[in-house]
């Protein structure tokens, strides 16, 4: 619990939450900058789910993973 808050007091989050979006970056940096499958982007970043992994990622970059993807390959 002292952990959490003097986290909290540091990074202005929580430790899951750091995380969380540490792994939706790192994932948002492989879907533009390599050709792997949103499932193989997934796991890499630690979700064992696609569907959760898509509907975090979706409530942080404002888009589906693959839609995401799509979008920088046409650029």
């Amino acid at each position: 619990w002292s952990l959490s808050l003097g986290f909290h007091k540091v990074y202005g989050t929580t430790p899951y939450s750091y995380l969380r979006e540490a792994r939706l970056n790192q994932a948002r940096r492989l879907l533009v900058t390599s050709e792997l499958a949103v499932e193989a982007v997934a796991a890499t970043v630690g979700y064992r789910s696609r569907n959760h992994f898509a509907k975090a990622f979706r409530r942080q970059m404002g888009m589906n993973p693959k839609a995401f993807q799509m979008r920088w390959q046409n650029l």
